[in-house]
Order: C-alpha cells, then structure tokens, then sequence
C-alpha cells in the first residue's frame, strides 16, 4: 500500500496537467524557525549548532493537493568558476555531513500554520547536482488544501545541523567538516503549487536580494558572482610603465 502510494505522489508530482501562467502568491526562504514574521535574508557561522532555514510561501489562494520544489545551495568561486559547496554543507549520503546531519519538518504554529492538508507524503532528496552545487528536492502531496491567502504558511523546516563543521579545510581525518566560514547561495529552481484543478502554479520569491539576483537567502555574506580574468596584452602590458 505504501509503495503504491509513493508511486503515485511520485507520478503526480512529476507529471501535472499544466504550468499555470498567472502567479498566485510567493515562496520565501528566511533563517529562523517558523519564521514568518521578518525576512532574515542572512545567517552567519556562530560555531557548531543546528541552523534552521524556513521557507514559507504567503498569497495563496487556490486550493491545492500539494506543492513542490527545490532549493539550490551554491558557494561561487573562482578563477576558474565553480559553484561546488565545501564539506560542511556535503548532506548527502556520501558526504562528509550525510544525511544523519539534515532534518526536514513541515511543522507550522498557530500564526503561521503549515501548508499541507490531511494524509500527506513527503518526498525528499539531497544530492550534490555536476556542478557541485547542492540541490534539496521537497515536494509533499496531501488532501485538497484551501489556504487563505492572507495568511503565511511554512511549506519547510530545513534543519542543518553544523555540529561538526569548523572553520578552514576539513582535517586528514574528516572529524569535522571544513568551509563552515565560506559564503553561501541560497535559491529556489522552482516552486509551485499543485492546484486541486489540474495545474502547477509557480511561485516567484517573495524576497530577494537586489545584489545577488534570484538569491532568496545568504550564508555568511553570501556569495558575489565571481569576475573572470581579462588576459592583458602586450600592448596593455607596454602602457602600464608610460
């Protein structure tokens, strides 16, 4: 009977009716738990403890049997460009971390309810994507949902716990997880909300950093696109000693 049911989440996540064209509310990733009252954009490494990232989603109306999405964590570099995450955000299962250090709820409170109707599934995955950037795929499907759209409701609690993440390379013997100080990106490649009607309807962020175009939230500082190196000329090279 499980199976069969994840089967089916799996199908229906994957394969709705249609995209929705018109917006209808919007997606917000904010440090804090439950944090639906402010925007925190950005969290700075204190030491080791668990860091909790609400994501939240605030004007939607339609009523839904679930929602689906996924954040994307980049730490940019370079020369030459890269946007691969250092050991101490590896939450998969083959990471310095593993999964043991990454916990994910759907836990709301009474101002800021969660998103999700009766008998829900969760399906969730962490995974570090080509480019080394980290991906978390959070899709969840529940009985039909009417939300109000005045309200903002969490969608997830995402729990990293950095209890063994420290500060400059992971040590020979990987007793802590090391790049705890870098800078981080946090973004969303989608969200949408799978309407009882048929349709996937997007999301768009409800709060983004003007700076740091399509990132929804920071890790200490986060991080600023990295500028490649023009090679000089021999002509620049002459100029310089006139």
């Amino acid at each position: 009977m499980k199976v069969t049911r994840i089967l089916a989440a799996l199908t229906l996540v994957a394969g709705f009716a249609g995209v929705a064209h018109a917006q209808n509310g919007c997606a917000r990733l904010s440090w804090g738990a439950a944090n639906c009252a402010t925007w925190t954009e950005n969290q700075a490494y204190t030491g080791p403890a668990v860091y909790t990232l609400s994501y939240s989603m605030f004007g939607v109306s339609a009523s839904n049997v679930g929602h689906d999405s996924q954040l994307r964590i980049r730490h940019l570099s370079g020369p030459p460009p890269s946007s691969a995450v250092p050991d101490s955000w590896r939450f998969d299962d083959s990471g310095c971390q593993t999964a043991s250090q990454l916990a994910l709820n759907e836990t709301g409170s009474k101002t800021c309810p969660a998103m999700k109707g009766a008998n829900s599934l969760a399906i969730t995955q962490y995974a570090i994507d080509v480019d080394g950037s980290a991906f978390l795929r959070l899709a969840v499907t529940y009985d039909t949902f009417s939300p109000v759209a005045a309200t903002r409701y969490v969608a997830w609690n995402v729990l990293f716990d950095h209890t063994f993440s420290s500060v400059g390379p992971t040590p020979p013997d990987n007793s802590t997880c090391g790049g705890a100080e870098l800078c981080e990106n946090f973004s969303l490649d989608f969200a949408q909300i799978l309407a009882s009607t048929g349709t996937a309807i997007p999301l768009p962020g409800c709060d983004t950093d003007p700076s740091l175009p399509g990132v929804l939230a920071t890790w200490n500082g986060g991080c600023a696109q990295p500028v490649a190196t023009t090679p000089a000329t021999w002509g620049k090279l002459k100029g310089m000693y006139h």
